[in-house]
């Protein structure tokens, strides 16, 4: 990842982070992106269980009424990209982090979605993101996250 996937990333996790907060949940930061980055730039090997581990560890925990906490990993993916790391991060998750889900914010049609399993679902219908507050942010994604 170079420093411009990493700062469009944080930008996401960023929008993501404040559209669950307005529409009531609790989120708390997990993962660190400044981990991920030490990580990169000291040449990981991503070859051994606890790089792994590290690299795809949930971005928040999110809380919702029920009191239940979710594990969230968040991921940008840009217009035209092939998604490949992304492929590749859902793969590890579900290896290292079975019951986290994968929010993807994309700069296309969808804006968000969410992956468990082989399952991709839009972020709204599983959190319940009314219409206006799903545009408000969907608007800041094409402001920011533009490729």
């Amino acid at each position: 990842m170079n420093a411009e996937g990493l700062i469009k990333l944080r930008i996401a996790a960023f929008i993501v982070n404040l559209m669950l907060q307005e529409n009531g949940y609790t989120v708390i930061s997990y993962g660190s992106d400044d981990i991920l980055w030490r990580l990169i730039q000291v040449k990981i090997n991503k070859e051994n269980k606890v790089s792994r581990i590290l690299l795809n560890m949930p971005t928040f925990i999110v809380i919702g009424k029920n009191r239940k906490p979710i594990l969230l990993k968040v991921k940008f993916k840009g217009k035209n990209k092939s998604g490949r790391n992304i492929d590749w991060g859902h793969k590890q998750m579900n290896e290292y982090w079975p019951d986290a889900y994968m929010i993807i914010v994309t700069n296309e049609q969808l804006y968000f979605y969410l992956a468990k399993g082989e399952s991709i679902i839009q972020l709204k219908s599983v959190f319940n993101i009314n219409k206006k507050t799903n545009d408000k942010f969907v608007r800041l994604v094409k402001k920011f996250l533009l490729d």
